[in-house]
C-alpha cells in the first residue's frame, strides 16, 4: 500500500512539473497584444479666420471612444468666452474629424491652447499664437505632427 501511494505521489509531482506548451505561450502574447491597441489621437491642422478651426485624427489601431476637445485662449483683450470644449461619441481608426468654434473674440495678441482625449488614448495638446481683431483671428503658425 505504501508503493502505491508513493508511486502516486511521484507521478502526481512530474505531471504537476510538465513545461508550459509553445501554443499555450503564443496565445498568451497574442491576448496581450489585443489589450495593448488603442486610439491615437492627434491635432493635424489648425486655422484662424472668423473663429478657430482644428482637425483631429485617430491614428490609432482602434476607434477613439468618448473624444472630449477644449479650446481656451488667452490675450491682451479677450472680451468674449475665455474657453471652448465639446465631445464626439466616436472617431473611426484612420478618421479625422473638425471642430471649430467662433466663440472668440478681442483685440491684440493671444495663446491658444487645445487638447483632446479619449477614453482609450492618452491626451495630446498644443498651443499656437496668434492675432485677434475682432473675431477674426490671423495664426502665426499652423501644426502638423
Amino acid at each position: 500500500m505504501k508503493k502505491l501511494i508513493i508511486s502516486g505521489i511521484i507521478i502526481c509531482l512530474i505531471f504537476s512539473m510538465s513545461p508550459v506548451t509553445a501554443s499555450d505561450s503564443e496565445e498568451k502574447e497574442d491576448s496581450s497584444d489585443i489589450s495593448n491597441l488603442q486610439a491615437d489621437l492627434k491635432v493635424t491642422y489648425v486655422k484662424g479666420g472668423f473663429g478657430f478651426s482644428m482637425w483631429i485624427k485617430n491614428f490609432g489601431e482602434e476607434d477613439a471612444l468618448y473624444v472630449k476637445w477644449q479650446m481656451s485662449w488667452d490675450g491682451l483683450a479677450i472680451i468674449w468666452d475665455m474657453q471652448d470644449s465639446g465631445r464626439i461619441s466616436r472617431i473611426p481608426a484612420g478618421d479625422q474629424v473638425m471642430v471649430r468654434t467662433n466663440k472668440i473674440f478681442g483685440l491684440g495678441p493671444t495663446t491658444i491652447q487645445f487638447s483632446v482625449n479619449a477614453s482609450n488614448s492618452e491626451t495630446y495638446a498644443g498651443e499656437v499664437d496668434g492675432y485677434l481683431i475682432g473675431k477674426l483671428l490671423g495664426l502665426w503658425e499652423q501644426v502638423y505632427p
